[in-house]
């Protein structure tokens, strides 16, 4: 299902050559070196699916790694270095949304940790959070949406269209459960781990990022064929 709200937060920075928009696989095939790169950061991978129990700052590690050798895949096959470009270039390449849906389709096991990770769904900006002073919720993940979003009105989440598809009477974790989608929401875990904002004594957070690892590891090697 088509989402144009999805992307209306990055319409200033909407590049003004839609050339731009071009995701070329073949410049990570020549590029040896980013294959090394890639190939590096990733050689823990199959360790990944098994940190059920391990300690947070191991998930956090984790996670660090594989975003690092997405990023230079990314920035490689869209040609450019800023997040926000590489960004939009991949939410809006047919080919990659393809790939996801193509995976979520025929993978039982690659679904079953895209809906799990859904279920985390809007990640908030952990920043915000602190800012506000909330405090860690013990309850249900949709009690603590709900305590974040209303009693707090924390305004910067991922997918940031969440709110407007629930209140049109549709479940976006169902509905929108596709790449673009997907990627805002790994990118702001990215960011509230990159920014220190992540707590390694949370067991919410441990499972935030635990999720969202196995959705992008998993998709980089069955769905991007990486390394």
């Amino acid at each position: 299902m088509p989402c144009n709200t999805l992307f209306y937060g990055l319409s200033n920075n909407r590049p003004r050559n839609e050339h731009e928009f071009v995701v070329n696989t073949e410049l990570y095939t020549k590029n040896y070196n980013c294959q090394n790169i890639v190939i590096g950061w990733m050689e823990d991978r199959t360790s990944w699916d098994l940190l059920n129990g391990a300690s947070t700052e191991m998930v956090f590690k984790a996670f660090i790694s594989c975003w690092v050798a997405f990023n230079a895949w990314a920035a490689c096959v869209t040609d450019h270095d800023t997040d926000w470009k590489w960004k939009l270039c991949l939410m809006k390449d047919a080919g990659t949304v393809e790939k996801f849906r193509r995976l979520l389709a025929d993978d039982t096991a690659f679904a079953a940790k895209a809906r799990d990770f859904s279920s985390y769904w809007p990640i908030f900006k952990a920043q915000e959070l602190r800012k506000k002073h909330v405090s860690s919720q013990t309850g249900s993940r949709d009690e603590a949406i709900k305590t974040y979003h209303e009693t707090y009105d924390i305004k910067d989440f991922q997918p940031q269209c969440f709110f407007i598809h629930r209140e049109a009477g549709v479940n976006p974790r169902e509905a929108f459960l596709d790449w673009p989608h997907t990627l805002g929401a790994l990118y702001r875990v990215r960011c509230n781990l990159f920014h220190g904002e992540k707590d390694v004594g949370s067991d919410n957070d441990n499972k935030i990022v635990l999720s969202a690892l196995r959705v992008l590891s998993h998709f980089m090697t069955c769905g991007l064929n990486l390394p």
